[in-house]
C-alpha cells in the first residue's frame, strides 16, 4: 500500500532540501524525532566565509509541502500550524528556517523520470526566517506571507548558511 498523500509531500520536501544542500556542500540529517519544529539540519564544515563568527554553521528547518495553487503575483500566503509560528519565531542555539515546497496540483507532475537523462522535481522551495515575528493570540493556525523572491536554491543556501555562520539570522 502507498503512502498517504501527505507523506508523499513529506518526503519529496525532505529530498529537494537534502539535494540542494548536498550540491552546496552541506550535509542534511533528519532528527529521529519532530520536536520544537524541526524536520531537518542543515550543517557545514569549517569556515563558509572570512568574516564568518563559527567554525560550523547550522541551520534547522521545519519542512511543509503543498500542491495548493497560488496567484502568480506577490507572496505566498501559507497558513502554518501555531505551535510552528511559535517554534520558529523565538531565539534557538541554531537558527531555524521554514521551507516549503509548492507542487503542481496534479500529482502526476511532482516528479518526472527520464531513465539516464534527468529526475526533475516540478515547482519550488520557498525559505522564510520567522525570528522575531510577533507572539499571537491565535490557537490553531497562523497566516505567514513567504515573498515570491525567497526561493531556495544552492545559491541561496549558501548565502543563507554565510550568514548563519556570521550569527545574522537571530540577532541578539
Amino acid at each position: 500500500m502507498p503512502l498517504p498523500e501527505n507523506q508523499i509531500k513529506e518526503e519529496l520536501s525532505y529530498g529537494h532540501l537534502h539535494t540542494l544542500a548536498a550540491r552546496a556542500g552541506f550535509s542534511c540529517d533528519r532528527p529521529k524525532t519532530d520536536y520544537q519544529s524541526l524536520d531537518a539540519l542543515i550543517g557545514s564544515e569549517g569556515r563558509l566565509c572570512d568574516d564568518a563568527i563559527l567554525n560550523q554553521a547550522h541551520i534547522g528547518v521545519q519542512l511543509k509541502a503543498t500542491s495548493q495553487e497560488f496567484p502568480r503575483e506577490g507572496d505566498i500566503a501559507y497558513s502554518l500550524q501555531i505551535k510552528n509560528y511559535n517554534d520558529l519565531r523565538v531565539l534557538t542555539t541554531i537558527p531555524r528556517l521554514l521551507v516549503l515546497l509548492v507542487l503542481p496540483p496534479d500529482a502526476k507532475k511532482w516528479l518526472e523520470h527520464e531513465m539516464e537523462e534527468h529526475l526533475i522535481t516540478r515547482k519550488c522551495a520557498y525559505y522564510l526566517n520567522l525570528f522575531g515575528y510577533p507572539e499571537v493570540s491565535n490557537e490553531a493556525n497562523r497566516t505567514v506571507y513567504i515573498p515570491r523572491q525567497n526561493v531556495l536554491t544552492v545559491e541561496t543556501l549558501t548565502t543563507l548558511m554565510e550568514q548563519a555562520s556570521r550569527r545574522e539570522l537571530q540577532p541578539q
